[in-house]
């Protein structure tokens, strides 16, 4: 990752296995998206950029194409195509979106369990 003001390394960031095809960062700068040839895109939190840190583990998609990542303008929507089957996918990587999403999904019976699954990080308040 350089700074394009002044080009010196600010970090290296490890994890896929291959060659990185794709990055995209949100609007915020606080979230970039890599793909790789390793068939995974991962997300990483840049908010400092000299200590960013991964999110999560790697997503790995169904063989296919290379992997391409970009963000919709002015939203935390990534697109991700690559796949193999000709679709572009839609991730909300907005965690406070989860459990408007769960509720709809299990109809209201969200456990605690579920939502421990689900959202490891955010300690559990029944939403629905």
């Amino acid at each position: 990752m350089r700074d394009r003001e002044k080009p010196v390394a600010l970090s290296v960031l490890t994890g896929q296995t291959q060659q990185v095809f794709s990055l995209a960062v949100t609007p915020d700068g606080k979230t970039l998206a890599s793909a790789s040839a390793d068939k995974t895109f991962r997300l990483w939190d840049i908010g400092n950029p000299a200590r960013a840190t991964p999110l999560g583990q790697p997503m790995a998609l169904a063989s296919g194409a290379e992997p391409n990542v970009l963000f919709r303008p002015n939203s935390r929507t990534l697109v991700l195509s690559g796949g193999g089957d000709g679709l572009l996918r839609l991730w909300d990587i907005d965690v406070s979106h989860e459990a408007e999403r769960i509720c709809a999904t299990t109809r209201g019976a969200l456990t605690e369990q579920l939502w421990q699954s689900r959202l490891p990080q955010v300690e559990f308040h029944a939403p629905c």
